[in-house]
């Protein structure tokens, strides 16, 4: 119902960049890494300093076993925020896989 939801909401205004972050979410949580990162990879082009985005996209490269770039986004993100518990959790996480 989520997917559908996102879908309906993207019909009446196609160009809102959050329903991407959505959409990515629910894609990361089914299993599809490919599309969740897909969405992630366009919303971050389009607004580079989203922290929420590029940690998300570390969880799905992280899913992906993408360790490197899983890295560059948490490190990216905790630059821009680096109060981001997010990135600095997915760092550890990924100390710990090293």
């Amino acid at each position: 119902t989520a997917m559908r939801a996102v879908d309906l909401a993207g019909r009446s205004d196609p160009r809102r960049l959050e329903l991407r972050l959505v959409r990515a979410t629910v894609r990361w949580k089914r299993g599809d890494y490919a599309g969740a990162a897909t969405d992630l990879e366009q919303l971050i082009e389009a607004r580079p300093n989203d922290v929420e985005a590029r940690c998300l996209l570390g969880e799905v490269y992280f899913a992906m076993q993408r360790l490197d770039d899983a890295w560059t986004q948490f490190q990216r993100a905790l630059e821009i925020d680096p109060q981001s518990t997010w990135a600095a959790a997915g760092l550890g996480q990924l100390k710990q896989q090293g």
